[in-house]
């Protein structure tokens, strides 16, 4: 979080593209710095925020930076939860190993598409394996 949010510089000033990936369902996020030099960091859901304003929170407000990152409308209540716990309970993001795997295919194949230079422009994508998998999904009878 604090590499993405150094502003000015890092990603937005070298103007490099960015893939990240967030146990947050399935969460692909793609910034073509490349490509829009202007954009807002994170889309501009932290407003103007930048690493040092990072640096110093308190549990609970660093708790809420996270929550909008990951934008809390889209998690789950367990993961909402767990976020809360995290340096207290838990000594880091919770996460399965078939999303980190999720996480790994979106993000590879994101990168190779913009090494490419093939059509990835920026955006959040969401891959729910629980929503894919779904019974009424199934192209068998």
């Amino acid at each position: 979080m604090w590499i993405r949010s150094g502003r000015p510089g890092n990603t937005s000033a070298i103007r490099s593209a960015t893939a990240v990936r967030a146990s947050a369902p399935g969460l692909l996020d793609v910034e073509r710095f490349d490509l829009e030099p202007d954009r807002p960091l994170l889309h501009g859901l932290l407003g103007e925020t930048t690493s040092s304003d990072l640096r110093d929170l308190a549990h609970e407000e660093m708790v809420d930076v996270i929550l909008t990152m990951v934008d809390r409308e889209r998690t789950s209540p367990e993961l909402t939860a767990s976020v809360s716990q995290i340096g207290i309970t838990l000594s880091s993001w919770p996460q399965l190993a078939s999303g980190v795997a999720l996480g790994g295919a979106l993000t590879a194949d994101a990168a190779r598409r913009i090494l490419l230079g093939q059509p990835r422009p920026s955006g959040r994508f969401y891959t729910d394996l629980e929503i894919l998998t779904a019974g009424d999904r199934s192209t068998v009878a």
